[in-house]
């Protein structure tokens, strides 16, 4: 991995939020590639919000604080342990390390380094929805659904009922898929266009075009279940205490709050036009 990583010039990596090891390896490849051509590999990264989850809602409130990927004094404040930090912290600091990981070649032509050895761009999704197209999907590379919704849906499925944690009044804002791939072309394109597009500790952009309460989230899988004869109401109720059990730690992800505004994407240039009220 380390060796192959070091062909490249421009990487679109996901590694999970305690697999260190993967993303040292490809950073070991990052610094091979700078070594010897000068130039900071650039890494977009996959993260998402639970990066800035509020895990002690429960379900019971909406109470907390908005991020905003423009506010590089709150983004900051985000703790090293939360989900996906980790990785994001080691591509921060290969983004933040200069001069002492540039080679003795180009210490010796006097080249100022200005930043590190890879100029990292995290994108950090939110309730991602819909159903994807295209050549990977078509190709089976990409999976068809991946979010939070994995962890709410089959447990209510399983128990015959759209269930919620809690109340469901905890809030996360939301992204349709395909409008979340759009973002990925605008942010490469960004990047091959100038070396200025903001990487690093300014350069994390949340993907949202709207936001919800887990309630209704968990309002659309009840009809849906009801409609097709799988649930006993249209109207969901709080997973029980063995449900949420069963559910494990992620009942806390699914009953946090995680609310931010995508400001850094939309000065890109990105424009999302589906929302909340088109979940079904």
């Amino acid at each position: 991995m380390q060796i192959g990583l070091g062909c490249w010039s421009v990487l679109g990596i996901q590694a999970d939020g305690i697999d260190i090891p993967a993303v040292k390896a490809a950073l070991a490849g990052a610094k091979q590639r700078f070594d010897s051509t000068g130039r900071p590999p650039k890494f977009i990264h996959t993260s998402g919000t639970g990066a800035i989850a509020d895990c002690t809602a429960n379900g019971a409130h909406h109470d907390f604080q908005t991020f905003d990927d423009l506010d590089v004094a709150q983004m900051a404040t985000i703790a090293p342990m939360q989900l996906h930090r980790p990785v994001d912290l080691e591509l921060l600091e290969a983004d933040d390390e200069g001069e002492s990981y540039c080679s003795s070649l180009y210490r010796q032509s006097n080249m100022e380094i200005n930043a590190g050895y890879v100029k990292a761009y995290i994108v950090m999704p939110t309730t991602v929805w819909g159903i994807p197209t295209g050549p990977l999907l078509d190709a089976g590379i990409q999976k068809w659904q991946n979010s939070i919704l994995n962890f709410l849906v089959p447990p209510s499925v399983g128990r015959g009922q759209g269930g919620m944690v809690g109340g469901g009044r905890n809030v996360w804002n939301n992204v349709e898929v395909n409008e979340l791939a759009d973002l990925y072309i605008v942010l490469y394109e960004a990047i091959m266009a100038s070396e200025e597009t903001a990487h690093g500790r300014v350069g994390l952009y949340f993907a949202e075009n709207g936001a919800h309460e887990l309630s209704e989230l968990s309002a659309v899988i009840a009809r849906v279940l009801f409609e097709h004869g799988k649930g006993e109401s249209p109207i969901p109720t709080s997973f029980t205490a063995e449900e949420i059990e069963k559910i494990g730690l992620m009942a806390m992800l699914i009953g946090s709050n995680a609310k931010c505004a995508a400001n850094r994407a939309r000065a890109l240039g990105w424009r999302p036009t589906k929302s909340t009220g088109e979940i079904q």
